[in-house]
């Protein structure tokens, strides 16, 4: 058996990809119309280093950053990453009925192909 890095299980990494205000314990404490994003910088640090390393991963994206930063979308798919849906909004799941959730992944997928 060979030794060394090339010898390395390959392993899992997930990102989770929401702009500053969207934590549930952060989103009371933002001022009403606070724009101010922050999420491509961090995201596109990421898939730099990323691809330094040659590694994959999957970018589980909220809706409202597909939506508002829909070339960010295209970069991540673009660099061989996989798109997972990580809610249209930072609303729990649990708050959601059937009908609300189905929604979510409805808009999700309008925003990712956008």
């Amino acid at each position: 058996m060979e030794a060394g890095p090339a010898a390395m299980q390959a392993g899992t990494i997930g990102v989770d990809v929401e702009d500053w205000f969207h934590p549930e314990l952060v989103r009371p404490h933002v001022p009403t119309g606070d724009a101010r994003s922050i999420v491509e910088r961090g995201t596109v640090l990421l898939l730099e280093r990323f691809a330094r390393h040659g590694v994959r991963s999957t970018f589980f994206l909220l809706g409202d950053v597909a939506r508002r930063h829909p070339e960010l979308v295209r970069r991540i798919a673009g660099a061989g990453h996989a798109i997972a849906c990580h809610g249209m909004t930072p609303r729990p799941p649990w708050e959601l009925d059937r009908a609300s959730f189905r929604g979510q992944l409805r808009g999700f997928r309008a925003a990712v192909r956008a």
